[in-house]
């Protein structure tokens, strides 16, 4: 069937793979189109979590790990659910590997932190929800795994205990939510 243009714009008489091999190559596609998604990880943390250090840890079964090219940035997109004493301190941060990413300057003795000053500002039944996205420009070599990771510090220590995924009380009822965390990463091409 010969090809015909229609009065509506669309071509007619072409099947699927109808374009010779050769036709449409690089030189023909613009160049510098960059900003199409590469790759996608993603992690879903739908158990709870508690931690009551006053240092910075790792948080059990919130991490990522993708490995991008070179060149590549990775879109990071953090989501938790947290809850927490209302009289009581505490941070949580992004981590690329062992590097804290998206965090404030450096001053004095102040944490830098992510999300900072996370307590449950209502009761011990509530829990809040923190997000970000950030992108990052990491500069990989394309051939060693990144990893992505969530962090908590609970500055007051044994005192100031963090709950991800539920309340502080807990309560088996209509007030003891429990809720879902994530991290989502998505390569990047320039």
């Amino acid at each position: 069937m010969a090809l015909a243009f229609a009065g509506n714009g669309t071509i007619t008489g072409l099947s699927v793979g109808g374009l010779p091999d050769g036709t449409v190559d690089a030189d023909t596609l613009a160049s510098g189109v960059g900003g199409k998604i590469l790759q996608v990880a993603s992690t879903v943390k739908l158990d709870t979590f508690t931690y009551n250090t006053a240092a910075w840890g790792d948080v059990t079964g919130m991490s990522v790990s993708l490995t991008p090219a070179s060149g590549t940035k990775v879109l990071v997109t953090c989501c938790f659910t947290y809850g927490t004493s209302s009289t009581y301190n505490a941070s949580a941060r992004l981590m690329r590997d062992s590097t804290e990413i998206c965090v404030g300057n450096a001053d004095g003795s102040r944490p830098q932190t992510t999300w900072g000053g996370l307590y449950s500002s209502l009761s011990d039944n509530h829990v809040h929800n923190y997000s970000m996205t950030f992108l990052d420009t990491h500069g990989a070599n394309g051939s060693t795994a990144v990893t992505y990771k969530l962090q908590f510090n609970s500055h007051d220590g044994t005192a100031g205990v963090m709950y991800l995924n539920r309340t502080l009380n807990d309560s088996n009822n209509n007030v003891g939510a429990r809720g879902t965390s994530t991290i989502t990463v998505m390569e990047i091409g320039a």
